[in-house]
């Protein structure tokens, strides 16, 4: 059985939107792997993030979501 862990964490002020801090807790680490994260990391810039870092990315997408206006790969192939 594989275990999936809590690596990085960051704490914020209540109105700070977790999108902008996902660069933030990658910083330290490399060679990510699989990077699993809810809707509220959702973003091109983030997936961006994962990839440099040597990873994929799988985050929840929301309801509206679509991979067709990404210029992101990793994003677009995510959401297909």
């Amino acid at each position: 059985m594989k275990y999936k862990s809590i690596i990085s964490f960051h704490f914020t002020r209540t109105r700070v939107h977790e999108v902008t801090k996902l660069e933030i807790l990658l910083e330290p680490l490399w060679d990510l792997g699989e990077v699993y994260a809810d809707s509220g990391y959702l973003s091109d810039n983030n997936c961006l993030a994962i990839v440099m870092k040597c990873g994929t990315p799988f985050i929840c997408p929301k309801k509206t979501t679509t991979g067709k206006t990404s210029k992101v790969r990793a994003f677009a192939e995510m959401i297909e």
